[in-house]
């Protein structure tokens, strides 16, 4: 009797062991388990939010230094429309230099299709007559504006009528936006 009461004894607590572990323990193990997952997969998308959120505080940034860089080139290059009155003030300065304007052509065989292109450099031809010294002055000063390109072709003589005066003829390419930016 005594191993069959020493059985009781051991039957008992292994029985509420099992009774516990399969009530409580397993079902519990298991929803830990799945919020550990839950957790793990929460960690890891909010790694990827505050990447993201990172990401487009940068782009916002650049975009807001993108869009001063843009003021700044619409305020010093004129668009096409414009061109007209950008060759007005060319011409004015070299009267105020001194010089006589004998011509100014358009050269739109420039004017290419530049599909895509946000810039497009019209050509125009200008004839000057003056010193030399003043014509090299307006050419510095030609160099100074941020809107003309350069001097693509230039020829120097001197006047055939006045041998003091010097005669000018340039093509100047000029920066214009083809359009709203």
């Amino acid at each position: 009797m005594k191993f069959k009461t020493a059985y009781l004894y051991l039957l008992f607590p292994c029985l509420f062991l099992v009774v516990w572990l399969v009530t409580v323990y397993f079902p519990f193990s298991s929803k830990i388990e799945g919020g550990k997952k839950k957790l793990k997969e929460l960690k890891d998308e909010r790694a990827k939010i505050e990447r993201e959120t990172e990401v487009i505080i940068k782009l916002t940034s650049q975009r807001k230094d993108m869009e001063g860089m843009l003021k700044e080139v619409k305020a010093k290059i004129p668009e096409f429309g414009q061109t007209p009155f950008l060759i007005r003030e060319i011409a004015q300065e070299a009267k105020k230099r001194g010089l006589v304007v004998e011509s100014i052509t358009g050269l739109f065989n420039s004017l290419k299709s530049l599909e895509g292109k946000v810039l497009i450099y019209p050509s125009f031809e200008i004839t000057v007559k003056g010193r030399f010294l003043d014509v090299g002055i307006f050419l510095e000063n030609l160099e100074k504006n941020p809107a003309i390109k350069g001097v693509v072709k230039g020829k120097i003589s001197v006047d055939e009528k006045d041998s003091k005066y010097v005669r000018a003829q340039m093509v100047l390419e000029i920066k214009a936006l083809k359009g709203e930016i």
